[in-house]
């Protein structure tokens, strides 16, 4: 072969492998943000479900808050005319919703009270519900409820009931990240086997910090608005 052709020989090849290097990175380049955008989008085997929102206490949307609360009581058994003075100490958490300047909710907690010479008595799971007004950060409301169960020791006895009415006026201070508060209630301590039953009447101060919402949002949920 002579010089010439191959001289021609090598410039074809090289032309071959340039035509082939340029063709590869055009389809690299032009494929790439296709491939980006597939990664993105949730897989062809998520489906998004659509999720229409509670009217009340959605657990997605709702406020969500723990409750500390501290009170002073007064405790006069039914067989009794005197009242004596305890104290009492909740743990427990509840949701909230608001709907313009309308606020309802609901709580739930455990108390510890005593009162001292007398008894000392756990209410287990209490719950109550609520609603009032919402004027600007102060949200006063009103609170109906019943304690599941009740176990209380005395000096000479050990009492257990169920279902004890409940029912308490409050006025809150709505913060950011905390919501602070006083109640006055009234209960009727609902003895079923052991001592009489007693009536309860009192106020606490209470702290409601806030947690997270109850239920965290699916990326791939979406809230399907009322018609």
């Amino acid at each position: 072969m002579s010089r010439n052709g191959e001289g021609r020989w090598q410039l074809r090849r090289y032309g071959t492998r340039a035509a082939a290097t340029l063709f590869t990175l055009l389809v690299y380049f032009t494929a790439r943000p296709a491939n980006a955008q597939a990664a993105s989008a949730p897989p062809s085997n998520e489906r998004v479900t659509l999720r229409r929102p509670w009217v009340l206490l959605d657990p997605y949307t709702a406020r969500h808050t723990g409750q500390f609360a501290l009170g002073w009581l007064s405790f006069r058994s039914e067989r009794e005319q005197d009242s004596k003075i305890g104290y009492s100490l909740a743990v427990g958490e509840g949701v909230t919703t608001q709907r313009g300047a309308f606020v309802a909710g609901g709580r739930w907690e455990h108390e510890l009270h005593l009162v001292p010479s007398e008894t000392i008595g756990l209410s287990i799971s209490r719950y109550q519900w609520e609603a009032g007004p919402r004027l600007g950060p102060i949200e006063p409301m009103a609170r109906v409820g019943f304690t599941l169960a009740g176990v209380d020791l005395s000096r000479d006895s050990f009492s257990f009931g169920m279902f004890s009415p409940r029912a308490a006026i409050s006025v809150f201070v709505h913060f950011q990240a905390v919501r602070v508060g006083v109640s006055a209630f009234t209960e009727y301590w609902w003895r079923w086997i052991g001592d009489e039953s007693a009536f309860v009447r009192g106020m606490t101060l209470e702290l409601q910090p806030r947690l997270e919402p109850l239920r965290k949002k699916n990326p791939h949920q979406r809230t399907r608005s009322s018609p």
